[in-house]
């Protein structure tokens, strides 16, 4: 845990979470250089994939769209604390 601790990984964060996103949101909002507040994410009509909500103090943390196989595989919302453990490793698929 200090390892990451050490490279800014934020106690409290999680990496990130699945999610389902609408034809509708352009696939070019992806990437490490298009962050956006969670909030602005769901009123593109971004959600979990497990149907759950976003955790309140999540809402007004940026949060970067990540689709590693593009529109046919899996989507996820991730933190500033998935870039920590790509320090570890910088494949998308391992982090």
């Amino acid at each position: 845990a200090n390892y990451v601790v050490h490279y800014g990984w934020v106690r409290g964060r999680g990496w990130g979470t699945e999610v389902i996103v609408p034809a509708k949101v352009s696939c070019s909002l992806e990437g490490p250089d298009q962050g956006k507040k969670f909030a602005d994410w769901v009123a593109m009509g971004i959600r979990r994939a497990d149907n759950k909500a976003f955790q309140a103090s999540e809402l007004k943390a940026e949060g970067l769209l990540l689709m590693p196989a593009g529109r046919s595989g899996p989507a996820f919302i991730v933190t500033p604390n998935f870039y920590v453990l790509k320090e570890y490793n910088t494949s998308d698929l391992y982090a």
